[in-house]
């Protein structure tokens, strides 16, 4: 896999990109966006489009999951197997749940409205889930310098600690000259993935330009967010959504 990009070097276009290192300062001006733990994840599911997440390459329109209800619960009775979910209708709100994977939200910059929530764990990244969300915007119109992106908090690369396969799969999807600048190696067969910047290098290859690119850096596992490696099957979950958005300046 080429990893060219264009005149400027990756590290030109990396200081290009937007690193926060708390939520407070991401800017909400850009596009409407926002994580919830807790009831507060509740409230954002029982009003947004969000589907069973199976760290696939899947990524669905909000028009594909069924609006029937079930007497029990305020969730729909049937959601579709996928781990993205798009949306060209204003006002949509998409979701996806998190607990050290990462939470990527598109929003199109200009007057057509879309917005995309995408989880993507190492597995649903080497399947190539955010080449399929910008396939899946482009069939609606919208073009890769068109878009906006914030990675949300995830697992950092000094916590997320991987074998030799996982970085196999990782070298066999991004290349092994790119893969080097996202992970660096461990304790005898160890290896740690910074799959935040493994996901920026790859928008940046498939046409987002470095200055729509947010990257929040909160480490899920160092903090107080729902952390899978942390705490196990009783994190918690961090839900984080996207309202898709019409009528904004392009950038």
């Amino acid at each position: 896999m080429s990893n060219s990009f264009g005149r400027k070097s990756v590290f030109d276009l990396l200081g290009a990109v937007t690193w926060h290192k708390d939520l407070a300062s991401a800017p909400l001006e850009a596009f409407s966006w926002g994580i919830a733990t807790g009831t507060a994840a509740d409230d954002v599911l029982a009003r947004a489009a969000h589907v069973v997440q199976v760290h696939g390459n899947a990524v669905i329109a909000a028009s594909e999951i069924h609006s029937n209800h079930d007497e029990k619960s305020k969730y729909p009775a049937s959601r579709p197997n996928a781990d993205g979910v798009y949306s060209a209708k204003s006002g949509q709100i998409l979701a996806i749940k998190t607990a050290d994977c990462l939470p990527v939200l598109f929003s199109a910059n200009g007057a057509k409205a879309f917005a995309m929530a995408i989880h993507a764990g190492w597995r649903g990244f080497c399947a190539g889930i955010l080449a399929e969300g910008l396939r899946q915007a482009a069939m609606n119109g919208i073009a890769s310098e068109n878009i906006s992106v914030i990675i949300g908090p995830a697992i950092s690369g000094q916590r997320f600690e991987v074998g030799p396969e996982v970085l196999a799969a990782l070298m066999d999807h991004s290349g092994p000259e790119e893969a080097a600048l996202y992970t660096h190696k461990g304790l005898f067969d160890r290896w740690h993935a910074d799959l935040q910047t493994g996901a920026v290098l790859e928008l940046l290859r498939l046409g987002i330009k470095p200055q729509n690119i947010t990257v929040v850096r909160v480490c899920t596992y160092e903090s107080k967010l729902p952390s899978y490696r942390r705490e196990g099957k009783g994190c918690g979950r961090l839900v984080s959504w996207v309202e898709t958005r019409a009528n904004k300046a392009a950038t």
